[in-house]
């Protein structure tokens, strides 16, 4: 395959990409615009013999705390679903296809120095349709005498095979701290999701990452 960009002004950006695998293939065309300072537009067409033609539109406009975001995609989408009979019948995959578009509007507002927003919100028609709501909070302060940030994200959004079509509704708490050394942070997330079979889900991780600054490995 092939990826070439050409600078078609200072402010345009044009591109072109060939693919092939095997029997398949796939093109696509781009426009990159930044309209001014703070507006800048992007588009992708594509043509695909697994994935048929599709369309990849997005605006966005930055202002001093944040930005606003529009956008609209097309994407041909594949879910597997492991179905157990009720005959005592071995289990077995089935597969869901179809045409998904997704158009969607998302702002992420600055609050200060230590507080950020966002909010997205799609209406989506095609195999998973609905629409779903994404909001997030996140903050960074000191705590325990360290540099901590923490994350608070909730969502709702339409169901797939996978729930059994039920709605996935969501909240998650995340929490990031460096203790005992600067070159080593810890943290840990809970949560509550839909899952599988659409019931709920509660969740718990914890993660350890340790900078090493080795020659040949950087982190643990």
């Amino acid at each position: 395959g092939a990826v070439v960009n050409y600078l078609l002004h200072p402010r345009a950006v044009v591109g072109a990409s060939l693919q092939k695998v095997g029997d398949s293939r796939s093109t696509a065309v781009s426009l990159d615009v930044q309209a001014t300072d703070a507006i800048n537009f992007y588009t992708n067409l594509y043509d695909s013999s697994d994935a048929g033609r599709g369309l990849d539109a997005l605006g966005a406009f930055r202002y001093k705390n944040g930005s606003v975001t529009l956008s609209h995609a097309r994407n041909w989408l594949e879910e597997r679903q492991r179905w157990v009979p009720e005959d005592h019948q071995p289990a077995r995959w089935e597969t869901f296809s179809g045409w998904q578009d997704t158009t969607s509007v998302a702002l992420n507002h600055r609050i200060g120095t230590r507080d950020n927003l966002s909010l997205r919100v799609a209406h989506t028609s095609g195999l998973n349709a609905g629409t779903s709501v994404d909001a997030s909070w996140f903050r960074r302060q000191p705590l325990l005498g360290t540099d901590a940030s923490w994350r608070v994200s909730v969502y709702d959004r339409p169901g797939s095979a996978f729930t059994h079509f039920q709605r996935q509704r969501g909240i998650d708490f995340t929490l990031s701290l460096a203790l005992g050394s600067p070159d080593r942070r810890y943290s840990g997330s809970l949560g509550m999701r839909t899952g599988q079979q659409g019931q709920r889900d509660l969740y718990a991780s914890a993660t350890v990452n340790q900078q090493l600054h080795g020659a040949w490995l950087n982190s643990l």
